[in-house]
């Protein structure tokens, strides 16, 4: 039922690194990677596909790191 915190902070905190604006889509809706209570609204769960974009300076290490 949703993405365990841990996880989600640990991946929140790994975007925060990066200066490019970082979103995840799931199903259709997009949310910045670097807002856990945002993450938490795309309800993942194991199998579920989803897309990591970075844009912005440092946009092909973060999307690299975060992937």
């Amino acid at each position: 039922n949703g993405v365990h915190v841990r996880p989600a902070s640990t991946f929140v905190k790994k975007a925060k690194e990066y200066s490019s604006e970082t979103t995840i889509e799931s199903d259709g809706k997009s949310v910045s990677g670097k807002s856990l209570f945002r993450l938490q609204t795309l309800e993942l769960s194991s199998g579920k596909k989803l897309l990591i974009c970075a844009e912005g300076e440092d946009e092909e290490i973060a999307a690299s790191e975060l992937a």
